[in-house]
């Protein structure tokens, strides 16, 4: 069988000097077509004028996505781990509070605890800002309406700064959020729960796993590569052995760490994180064992 793509030149004649490529997304029948299609070849891999191969383009210095010598591809995140990024760690997407501060300026919501759909709309707060005797307060409320009311707090003055709300009517949330100085009464401003750029560390027994830190000492808040598929190192707890074959699931003793499943087990398949390449046994220190991951899910390139 030819794995050529061209029909042979003698048959150009009988095809009006169209070439007949087989699955080709469109006819080579004129000058204009012949540079399409070299730059389509380019594209594809072809080493450019510039030295430069597509993939290099996709996947070179200074791009947000890389393929490592262990045979990952990862991705560029913000670690929000809370310290120096430790290689191996499995981590989640970062959950951050985005703020849409209406009229009346608010931002940098943090600390929050205790947000549930039962005292949220789906992840989404509603505030109003109200000034009683000269008192900044915030006001959090679970429906558009703003009737629901789940949170509030003030500062003892307007001159801006950090207003920390406590739970109303039993609701169990907790936060705080700045508000700017001078502000004035409006119920324009809400707030909605989303995945940021960045990673966190998983919980214990994890369904959430979507990526594993390449490295090491990368400080909190800064740029970090997190392996999304292909192979990798993966963090084991200390005094643990795995054997070679072995399922990896999220650890249910260490966030952030794998624990073996060496038999097969349904009710832990959500936490599968990949299949251990080698055989580790740790002692009283926490080690790393070479693993192809099976995540549950990735990521797209980040902006």
């Amino acid at each position: 069988m030819s794995t050529k793509i061209f029909t042979p030149a003698s048959n150009l004649h009988e095809t009006g000097g169209t070439l007949a490529v087989p699955n080709w997304p469109f006819p080579v029948n004129a000058t204009e077509d012949w540079e399409q299609l070299i730059q389509m070849l380019l594209d594809r891999g072809k080493v450019g004028s510039d030295g430069v191969t597509a993939l290099q383009a996709i996947a070179g210095p200074g791009t947000n996505i890389k393929l490592t010598p262990e045979g990952g591809l990862a991705i560029r995140m913000i670690n929000r781990t809370g310290g120096a990024s430790v290689l191996g760690n499995v981590v989640t997407p970062y959950m951050g509070w985005v703020v849409t501060p209406g009229s009346t300026t608010l931002s940098n919501m943090v600390g929050v605890v205790g947000a549930s759909p039962d005292n949220t709309h789906a992840g989404r707060l509603y505030l109003a800002v109200s000034i009683p005797g000269g008192l900044a307060t915030v006001s959090a409320y679970k429906d558009s309406a703003r009737t629901e009311l789940v949170a509030e707090g003030a500062l003892a003055d307007n001159t801006g700064g950090t207003v920390s709300l406590t739970q109303e009517n039993a609701s169990g949330l907790s936060f705080d959020i700045d508000i700017e100085a001078d502000a004035a009464a409006a119920d324009d401003a809400y707030v909605t729960l989303g995945a940021s750029q960045g990673v966190a560390l998983t919980d214990t027994s994890a369904i959430n796993q979507t990526g594993v830190i390449y490295e090491s000492g990368v400080a909190d808040e800064a740029p970090v590569w997190v392996v999304v598929a292909g192979k990798c190192y993966v963090s084991m707890r200390a005094n643990t052995a795995i054997t070679c074959g072995s399922a990896l699931i999220t650890s249910a003793a260490s966030a952030g760490h794998v624990d073996e499943l060496f038999a097969a087990d349904a009710t832990k398949a959500q936490r599968l994180v990949g299949w251990a390449l080698e055989r580790k046994v740790t002692a009283d220190a926490v080690g790393t064992i070479f693993c192809q991951l099976a995540l549950r899910q990735t990521w797209g390139v980040a902006a």
